[in-house]
């Protein structure tokens, strides 16, 4: 349970980042990480969804939600970015030829499964966190799953 065990007391090693003023870190999904500011300092945190990390993403919010992470400590509005995220997808795929889909639009496409299952079990629970400008979110699913199939299509028309 994450309020009766000190992460530190499980780990082997940690390593420790000094940040000069002015800096910028980005931490990868997944990684653990403390913030130890010891003079007044001004930090700015947040979360986003890179294709690069989706399913891993997917992945920490369904442990967030079984091991019960108070909602103030998850990731912002996740359900209607994932969303968004789908919806450009299915746009890019659009608008590129079947038989040339690009590199760019397969990158996540580990991820899209778990995308369109998260979505499909959200669509019926929480159909109020779609929003308004994703439109026709059935048919968002549908070309999701379409794309799940296209690295294998893409792969055989290549050969």
């Amino acid at each position: 349970s994450q309020n009766s065990l000190y992460f530190g007391d499980e780990v082997d090693c940690v390593f420790r980042v000094h940040v000069r003023p002015g800096n910028t870190v980005l931490i990868p999904t997944g990684w653990i990480h403390a913030v130890h500011t010891p003079k007044d300092s001004l930090v700015f945190g947040g979360n986003f969804l890179s294709s690069a990390n989706l399913a891993l993403q997917l992945k920490i919010q369904a442990l967030e939600i079984r091991t019960g992470v108070p909602r103030k400590f998850q990731f912002p509005y996740f359900t209607e970015i994932c969303w968004y995220v789908a919806a450009d997808l299915v746009r890019k795929s659009e608008e590129e030829s079947k038989d040339h889909l690009s590199k760019h639009v397969l990158q996540p496409v580990h991820g899209l499964s778990l995308l369109s299952q998260f979505l499909s079990s959200r669509l019926r629970k929480e159909s109020s966190k779609i929003p308004r400008e994703v439109e026709d979110p059935c048919r968002i699913l549908q070309v999701l799953n379409e794309l799940c199939t296209a690295p294998s299509e893409v792969a055989k028309n290549s050969a």
